[in-house]
């Protein structure tokens, strides 16, 4: 499997190694982890929940029409918003938190040779990175009618353009431009062997 995946161009070869040219042993531990967990699926789940979220954290209520009700209780608008806000974030933390700890119990189980700290920290950053595209989401529904409608779409090509902007920058110099503006630079944090 390895030799196969190195004889593949660096671009393509990016997509399946975190976007760091230099991991390339995807049959290893660490290298499964980095690649396939912490930079394809962990991402992409979170971005999906959190831009989603983020959108209807506030759409909700609007498509429900219970906006004006709840605006009309004496409290101001921006207090609304952070308490919005805060439940979204609130919500993230609690997923994040869940699939710590199963990387961490699971990691115990089969005896991987990976710290709970360097676990808890790719975790976290990964959540944090994610949260950003559903933070981009919920400003966009917040600021006004014209960005209401277009806020999943303006963040979902932002986050997936950027990774896929990012990985496949190798295959041709027209994307290495572009892709310095990517937020997608490679995986938020890779996993290393216990010393």
């Amino acid at each position: 499997l390895n030799e196969t995946i190195n004889k593949v161009p660096s671009g393509i070869k990016a997509l399946k190694d975190g976007g760091a040219t230099g991991v390339a042993d995807i049959a290893s531990t660490i290298g499964f982890l980095n690649s396939q967990v912490y930079y394809i699926t962990l991402p992409m789940l979170y971005i999906i929940y959190a831009i989603t979220r983020g959108s209807n954290l506030i759409g909700r209520e609007e498509q429900d029409r219970t906006l004006e009700l709840l605006l009309s209780r004496p409290i101001s608008r921006g207090r609304l918003l952070l308490a919005k806000a805060t439940s979204g974030v609130i919500e993230l933390i609690i997923i994040a938190s869940v699939a710590t700890a199963t990387s961490v119990v699971l990691a115990g189980q089969v005896n991987m040779d990976i710290s709970v700290k360097d676990l808890v920290v790719v975790n976290v950053m990964t959540m944090l990175f994610c949260l950003s595209f559903g933070a981009l989401s919920f400003a966009l529904v917040a600021y006004g009618r014209f960005t209401k409608r277009l806020s999943s779409v303006i963040a979902f090509v932002v986050a997936f353009g950027g990774w896929l902007l990012t990985s496949l920058q190798g295959l041709s110099s027209l994307l290495e431009a572009p892709a310095k503006f990517a937020p997608v630079k490679s995986a938020p944090v890779n996993l290393t062997l216990r010393n």
